[in-house]
């Protein structure tokens, strides 16, 4: 994963467990969770946030459906 990236937020979307797991290469990584609880409140509170954070999920995730779909037709040929 490159910096920045994040991981477990399909779990997030359809409140099961986590499926994903990493494994850090390196002696300077930080991994922060965010509770889903925490994050509820927070939508909560501030509801135009709840629309920017799923807006942003949305596109990570057709990101990497993308990167995807490329990494597959390259394979293809």
């Amino acid at each position: 994963m490159k910096k920045g990236a994040m991981f477990g937020e399909m779990s997030f979307l359809v409140s099961g467990h986590a499926t994903a797991s990493i494994v850090a290469d390196g002696s300077h990584v930080k991994i922060y969770e965010i509770e889903q609880t925490s994050l509820y409140l927070l939508f909560v509170r501030f509801p135009v946030l709840a629309g920017k954070f799923y807006n942003y999920l949305v596109n990570v995730l057709a990101t990497r459906l993308n990167e995807r779909d490329v990494l597959q037709n390259s394979k293809k040929r």
